[in-house]
């Protein structure tokens, strides 16, 4: 009904969120092809839009092990069989830690299956509420990272920050001494928000 409501406006459709999960309620009223049958009806219901699936812990490619290889091959027998699903979501919660060529390689194995990926939902995690001010660098740093990341790779469309401030991210709120957003409790910009217009307008991409 959402969809149809909305043919032809939307530009894409999260149609299946983390779908890796366990999820009984609609296996048992739609029978094990169920991912399947949803993006075949979300296609129907808006044949122009942009068909996606997304995940969390696939981010780094095979080095995110089995969680990956599941998610791969079920994306991968998706296109075998020609259900529309036209990219993947990397949800993208990252930190010093996170290695961005290991993302490059499994932006590029999707791009081998003909599948779009989105960052869909970007954090960058400090692991304190305070970060010092060689902590906000180095974030700014990954966050200019995963932007020419996305920007090298030929299959990588959409790259979204999920959240504004870290006032009200929801990482926060659920008590983790966090700052992972672009704006800080106090609504001001962050190193990481000057680093992403600086790559913006190297890039030549300017609003």
């Amino acid at each position: 009904a959402v969809l149809g409501r909305y043919r032809g406006q939307a530009v894409a459709w999260s149609v299946v969120n983390e779908p890796m999960r366990e999820d009984a309620f609609w296996r048992k009223r739609m029978g094990e092809d169920w991912i399947e049958q949803a993006l075949r009806f979300a296609h129907e219901a808006d044949p122009k839009a942009t068909l996606l699936l997304n995940e969390y812990g696939i981010e780094r490619g095979p080095k995110d092990g089995e969680r990956w290889k599941k998610f791969y091959g079920l994306v991968k027998s998706m296109k075998a069989k020609g259900v529309p699903i036209h990219a993947v979501g990397f949800q993208s919660y990252f930190d010093s830690s996170t290695n961005l060529a290991d993302v490059d390689d499994g932006m590029k194995l999707f791009a081998d299956l003909g599948v779009k990926v989105h960052v869909t939902e970007l954090a960058v995690r400090v692991h304190t509420a305070s970060p010092s001010s060689q902590q906000l660098q180095e974030q700014a740093a990954i966050y200019r990272s995963v932007l020419k990341t996305c920007l090298a790779a030929p299959n990588c469309e959409v790259m979204t920050v999920f959240g504004v401030t870290d006032k009200l991210h929801w990482l926060v709120l659920s008590g983790n001494p966090e700052a992972p957003v672009l704006f800080d409790q106090q609504y001001r910009p962050k190193p990481a928000y000057h680093a992403l217009l600086d790559e913006f307008e190297k890039a030549g991409i300017r609003q």
